[in-house]
């Protein structure tokens, strides 16, 4: 599946993390920073992923809803990873 992109109106363009094939190394490396500000409390997933996108993705990744496949897989990932720890 091919990413989609949102032209900014600074004439960015972002990638739009939708699909869970959108997920990649870069944003499971950014999920598993990112998951380290909620190590002693549960995550809230809508603060987590705010910080996430502002602090630990790149510029040019954005994530356009709060509940799609792609934010699915990152939330398994996250809970897999706090399960085994």
């Amino acid at each position: 599946m091919t990413a989609e992109y949102r032209e900014g109106n600074d004439g960015q363009r972002y990638r739009q993390l939708v699909s869970a094939d959108d997920v990649d190394d870069v944003v499971l490396k950014a999920a598993e920073e990112t998951a380290e500000w909620f190590v002693d409390r549960p995550i809230d997933w809508e603060e987590f992923l705010d910080r996430m996108e502002e602090s630990y993705l790149p510029d040019d990744y954005e994530i356009p809803s709060l509940d799609n496949p792609a934010v699915r897989k990152i939330k398994r990932h996250i809970r897999e990873i706090r399960a085994m720890s």
